[in-house]
């Protein structure tokens, strides 16, 4: 149930990040945008989410290179 319910959450865009360190930069110059986009879209069901070792992401729609995740590593690990 752990997996189903949180399955739809592993990935999503985001309008802001809020307080993102790298979030007064200038945006980083990509050459290749459907490269990142074609990656990112492999995100929502490529990344790990089961009881106790899980990754979510959330991208910003309009600055790609801004990007927050949230690792839960199984415990004795350093996640």
């Amino acid at each position: 149930q752990y997996r189903t319910q949180l399955r739809p959450h592993a990935f999503g865009f985001v309008d802001s990040l809020p307080h993102h360190a790298y979030a007064n930069e200038l945006p980083s110059v990509c050459s290749s945008r459907k490269k990142i986009l074609r990656e990112l879209s492999t995100y929502q069901s490529a990344l790990p989410v089961e009881f106790g070792s899980s990754i979510f992401v959330r991208v910003m729609e309009h600055r790609m290179d801004l990007v927050r995740c949230l690792i839960l590593g199984p415990d004795e690990s350093p996640y």
